[in-house]
């Protein structure tokens, strides 16, 4: 009875050593594979190298097709036009220090692909700036407005995230060039009594993790639109700091032959007590960059 248990367990392994498990997958399965990984797993260094991977991978398939036939489930935001003559895919991932990554890649109308080198950079002091692929501050541009007039310019809204406590929605305005991209311009202004018309080169909206922030266009009255976000000097944040949410008001900017000036819907305030105009939960059915989850 000893013997003939002591042969089963030496003859297990060579069984299941036998079998032939088929692990062949394609580039667009490990394309998918590593986009999961980077976004899901809970090791950040996993993360970290499947994001490497991810990108390595992603470029390698755009130099082989001409048509990105690939279907991520929002894990990567991507823009183009209908034929993909030109896109701009971006990405996102948390590293080993907790701290939130950026990467992207653009192709040009004339083919050249271009990477976005993540530059990190304080957010709300890039109001003022143009920046090109090489110091590119870093977000998910999830929306471009339509443009019949400025095919080479687009108005696009864009995501990110610090490791600080705060999240960003970001009125962009992105150049895209044969060689390379411009990311900036100075198109948006706001008036103020007494004192001398602002121009920005991008619209940066903060708010605390904690909350979220709605960003979308009408094209009727050809305004974007966005919440007021409120300080609420009453409650602190998981960061440590004030909590920055919407307090069901909002602003605007509005298209000018062009040029967007902003709309003022309520004066900037800073609140005592949380306010109630937004219901809890009002964003569950919403994934990180405001679209309604599939």
């Amino acid at each position: 009875m000893f013997k003939s248990r002591f042969v089963l367990v030496f003859l297990f392994p060579a069984y299941m050593m036998s079998q032939t498990i088929d692990t062949s997958w394609d580039k667009k399965l490990h394309i998918l594979f590593w986009s999961d990984v980077m976004n899901t797993s809970t090791e950040g260094v996993f993360r970290t190298k499947a994001a490497h991977n991810f990108e390595n991978l992603f470029q390698e398939y755009a130099q082989e097709n001409a048509v990105i036939d690939i279907d991520f489930k929002n894990r990567i935001a991507f823009l183009s036009d209908e034929k993909q003559s030109w896109f701009i895919a971006t990405w996102q991932w948390k590293d080993e220090s907790n701290e939130w990554n950026y990467g992207g890649l653009y192709k040009s109308k004339t083919n050249q692909f271009i990477p976005l080198k993540f530059e990190k950079r304080n957010y709300m002091r890039l109001t003022y700036e143009s920046i090109d692929q090489d110091s590119w501050y870093g977000a998910m541009y999830f929306y471009a407005l339509p443009s019949e007039e400025y095919s080479e310019q687009l108005i696009t809204f864009g995501f990110a995230q610090d490791g600080q406590g705060y999240k960003y929605k970001i009125i962009e305005v992105i150049q895209l060039n044969d060689t390379n991209i411009q990311f900036g311009k100075a198109i948006f202004s706001k008036e103020e009594k007494e004192k001398p018309i602002e121009k920005y080169n991008r619209i940066v909206i903060q708010y605390s993790e904690e909350s979220g922030c709605s960003l979308s266009y009408d094209p009727d009255s050809k305004e974007i639109l966005f919440d007021h976000i409120a300080t609420i000097t009453e409650t602190v944040a998981a960061n440590g700091k004030f909590l920055k949410v919407p307090d069901g008001t909002y602003e605007a900017y509005e298209n000018k032959n062009g040029k967007w000036k902003y709309i003022e819907r309520v004066p900037n305030q800073i609140l005592s007590k949380p306010p109630r105009a937004k219901a809890e939960g009002a964003h569950e059915n919403l994934d990180i960059l405001g679209r309604k989850r599939e």
